[in-house]
């Protein structure tokens, strides 16, 4: 700020003062505007917007220390400088001046040198301040901005994925608590007309949008196959092709893909480096535990990847759990890992609850969340429960 752009409110009662003042800054090229009491100075400060002002503490009607505090109110946020130049030097007087909202204190006579040093380096901080302001104002409108496409994206990962998944088929329970707004987890499942089950949880490398970007493809090409009664390796093939030519080579996803019959009482997994999937009864009894030898999709081209699924006939009603490694990750107090045995020690609890509508998809929330109450939570958590009856 150059000072032929700085304007100056003098307030002093005394028109010598004023005037010494005024002829010591106009030809530094200040622009001078003067009051000669606390209310003027007041109606000045509504009337001429000053950059600084130089406020007298002793004045008739309202003196400088109440001026001041109008003058605060006033400006709210916005901030502007006063100096107080007063013939009053005591220590409690200066130290009044600040605390009411005075910037500095010169007793009288002034130095004319000091007071400019002075003005100059409220200048150097008034222009900090503008382009602070200035820096806020495109951060905000930057802010506004992503958070208007953020909306749009969480809308449409919706919109591509609500038509897939019947959450309210009763027999299948969904958790998913991501660290972003959007989760880089997806959960889609398709019930076909004779009762069949396809299910898909996946989570792609990192979190938030960018995570679920990747996915977009996936759920896209699951529902089309599925509805079409495509096998489980095909779809697996599918997908890894697809993900393969259009993700760069750091990213990747780790996905479960499962078909299941309940008339014929048997289920297809392919688990590709998610956590174990595991089989357990109606008394917390884990009957199965599946594989998870093969690669995420995205890493390898199909002719390293194994599509075959993993067929389990299961002999007496129970539920299949899949989920990410959010919940196996999690971390309590003492930097301990929940793991697949916390997942394991949940279910178990079962055959201890008096609850028959109980489930291990209740009790497994119900632990992890108690176990990583006080400890880290680094990614996004899902939980897929599918009774099998």
């Amino acid at each position: 700020m150059e000072n032929s752009k700085v304007k100056i409110l003098v307030v002093d009662d005394t028109p010598v003062n004023v005037k010494v003042i005024e002829m010591f800054l106009v030809p530094r090229g200040y622009e001078v505007v003067t009051a000669e009491d606390g209310q003027i100075a007041i109606e000045k400060f509504i009337s001429e917007k000053p950059d600084i002002i130089l406020m007298d503490v002793m004045m008739p009607n309202v003196d400088g220390y109440d001026a001041t505090i109008s003058i605060r109110g006033i400006a709210g946020a916005a901030w502007v400088p006063i100096i107080f130049l007063s013939a009053k030097a005591s220590a409690e007087d200066q130290i009044k001046g600040i605390e009411i909202g005075g910037d500095d204190y010169l007793t009288k006579p002034v130095n004319l040198e000091l007071l400019e040093s002075k003005l100059k380096a409220m200048i150097r901080i008034v222009d900090m301040q503008k382009e602070l302001a200035s820096t806020h104002a495109s951060l905000q409108q930057y802010y506004d901005k992503a958070e208007d496409e953020l909306e749009l994206a969480k809308n449409l990962m919706l919109k591509m994925t609500e038509n897939s998944s019947d959450y309210s088929d009763e027999s299948i329970h969904v958790y998913n608590d991501p660290v972003d707004e959007i989760s880089g987890d997806i959960i889609v499942t398709y019930r076909t007309k004779e009762n069949n089950l396809y299910v898909l949880l996946a989570d792609a490398t990192g979190h938030g949008l960018a995570a679920a970007i990747s996915q977009v493809p996936l759920s896209q090409i699951f529902y089309r196959m599925a509805e079409r009664g495509y096998t489980i390796p095909v779809i697996v093939q599918e997908m890894n092709r697809t993900l393969k030519s259009l993700l760069p080579s750091n990213r990747f996803v780790t996905a479960t893909l499962a078909f299941i019959n309940p008339n014929n009482r048997f289920m297809e997994i392919w688990n590709g480096s998610n956590p174990k999937p595991l089989f357990c009864n109606r008394e917390g009894k884990v009957l199965k535990v599946f594989e998870e030898s093969n690669f995420a999709f995205g890493i390898v081209d199909n002719k390293l990847l194994d599509s075959q699924t993993e067929v389990y006939v299961w002999p007496e009603d129970g539920e299949l759990m899949l989920f990410t490694d959010g919940i196996v990750d999690l971390k309590n107090a003492e930097d301990e890992l929940f793991g697949l045995d916390g997942i394991k020690n949940a279910v178990s609890l079962l055959q201890d609850l008096e609850r028959d509508n109980q489930i291990g998809f209740d009790v497994v929330i119900s632990r992890a969340r108690e176990f990583a109450r006080k400890g880290e939570r680094g990614d996004d958590i899902s939980l897929l429960s599918i009774m099998c009856n």
